[in-house]
C-alpha cells in the first residue's frame, strides 16, 4: 500500500489520467461518447481529408446510404478545401480536430482557443458553415478544453476507435459478432484502414 505524499501524488495522477483520457469521463467537462439510442451508432473519421482514401470512402458511404462525421485538422491537408466542400455537400458533417493535432492536455486555454479557431476558419472557408463538433486529438482533454469549445458553440465528442484500435477481421475473413451486425461488413475494412474511425451508420448531429 502506498502511503504519505507519494500515495497522494499517485492518486492525483491517476484521477488526472482518467479525466484526460477515458472516453466516458466527465471529470473535465461534459463530452458526448454515445448516441441517444442503443440501436444507433455514430460513424466518425479523424485526421482527414485523405485525397487517396476519402473520395472512395464517400462513394462507399453513398452505396450504403450512410452518413458520417469527418473530423478535420487544418495542417493535415491545408490545400484541399474542395474535398472538404464535397464531403459536406454529400450530406456529411465536418468537425473540428484542431489546427496542428497537438495533445490538448498540455495546452493553456489561449493555446487551445488558437487551435480551435484556426481549424474553424479553414472549415468555414471550405464549407461556409462553422463546425459544431470537436474531437480532441488522441481523445485527451484538460479542464479548459470543454469550456473553450463551448465558447465556440461546439460540443466535444469522445469515443473508442474502431477498427484502427479495435478488432480486425479474423483470419477466415469473418468479423466478430458486433461487426457482423453492421451492413457495411468487410467491404468497409480496406478503405478505412488508413484512417482512424469509429464504427456506425449515422453522423453526429450537425
Amino acid at each position: 500500500m502506498i502511503a504519505g505524499p507519494t500515495g497522494l501524488v499517485v492518486g492525483v495522477a491517476g484521477i488526472a489520467a482518467y479525466g484526460a483520457a477515458y472516453p466516458r469521463s466527465q471529470l473535465f467537462g461534459r463530452t458526448v461518447c454515445r448516441t441517444n439510442s442503443p440501436r444507433k451508432l455514430a460513424l466518425t473519421f479523424d485526421d482527414g481529408p485523405n485525397p487517396a482514401i476519402t473520395p472512395k470512402l464517400l462513394d462507399l458511404l453513398d452505396l450504403f446510404k450512410a452518413r458520417a462525421t469527418f473530423f478535420h485538422y487544418r495542417k493535415a491537408r491545408p490545400r484541399m478545401p474542395d474535398l472538404l466542400k464535397e464531403t459536406a455537400a454529400r450530406g456529411h458533417v465536418i468537425g473540428n480536430h484542431t489546427d496542428a493535432h497537438p495533445n490538448l492536455f498540455w495546452l493553456k486555454p489561449d493555446q487551445i482557443t488558437v487551435e480551435l479557431r484556426c481549424c474553424n476558419y479553414s472549415i468555414v472557408a471550405a464549407t461556409g458553415a462553422p463546425p459544431r463538433w470537436l474531437r480532441p486529438p488522441f481523445g485527451t482533454r484538460n479542464p479548459w478544453v470543454v469550456p473553450v469549445a463551448r465558447e465556440l458553440k461546439q460540443r466535444v465528442s469522445c469515443g473508442r476507435c474502431f477498427p484502427a484500435t479495435g478488432a480486425p477481421p479474423r483470419r477466415n475473413g469473418s468479423f466478430p459478432a458486433w461487426r457482423r451486425s453492421q451492413r457495411v461488413r468487410s467491404a468497409i475494412w480496406a478503405p478505412l484502414a488508413p484512417q482512424r474511425c469509429r464504427h456506425g451508420r449515422h453522423p453526429l448531429p450537425a
